[in-house]
């Protein structure tokens, strides 16, 4: 199964307490016994380079 995150939003306060990864941690968990999550697609603008950071940091590969 592909998991699309279209967006996801973390208050500025709280970014450096993980609440992002943890959140990406959970989706890649199997969300049930017959559906496994084999690929997670996040769309990010090309200017958000916060985001892009975030997501190569854990693992994320950039797609063209």
């Amino acid at each position: 199964m592909t998991l699309h995150i279209r967006q996801m939003a973390i208050l500025p306060s709280e970014q450096k307490l993980r609440y992002g990864t943890k959140l990406i941690e959970i989706m890649k968990e199997s969300p049930g016994k017959e559906k496994k999550v084999n690929r997670i697609i996040a769309d990010t603008r090309k200017l958000n380079d916060k985001a892009r950071q975030f997501y190569k940091k854990i693992g994320f590969n950039e797609l063209e």
